[in-house]
C-alpha cells in the first residue's frame, strides 16, 4: 500500500467491492478506490497515552539505592573473606600450639 505508506495490514479493502479492487492496476485507480470508500487506512490499535517519565529524583535515588545495596553486598562478602582468613590463621596457630604442648 505505497498510497497509504503504510503496510497491507493495516489496510481495510471493502468485501462488497472485491472485483472492483482486483480490476485497479494503477496508482491512479487505488486513488479513486480510496475516495469513493472502498479502500481504507485502518490502524491496528489505537494510540496509547504514553508513559510518564519518571522524574530526575526518583531515577536518581532507584540509581543511589542501587549502589547501596550493592555496596552492602561487597563489604558482607570482604567481611567473610576476612574472617576464613582469620579462622584459617587460628587453626594453623592451634596446630603449633599442640605441637609445642607435646614437644615440651
Amino acid at each position: 500500500m505505497a498510497t497509504f505508506k503504510c503496510g497491507r495490514n493495516k489496510a481495510w479493502l471493502d468485501p462488497s467491492a472485491s472485483a472492483e479492487i482486483a480490476k485497479a492496476t494503477t496508482r491512479a485507480d487505488i486513488r479513486e478506490l480510496v475516495d469513493k470508500g472502498l479502500i481504507k487506512y485502518v490502524p491496528r490499535h489505537p494510540w496509547k497515552p504514553q508513559k510518564k517519565q519518571l522524574p530526575s529524583a526518583v531515577v536518581e535515588r532507584k540509581v543511589l539505592r542501587s549502589r547501596e545495596r550493592n555496596r552492602k553486598r561487597q563489604v558482607y562478602w570482604q567481611r567473610q573473606k576476612n574472617l576464613d582468613e582469620q579462622r584459617q590463621l587460628r587453626d594453623e596457630a592451634r596446630v603449633l600450639y599442640k605441637e609445642l604442648y607435646e614437644t615440651s
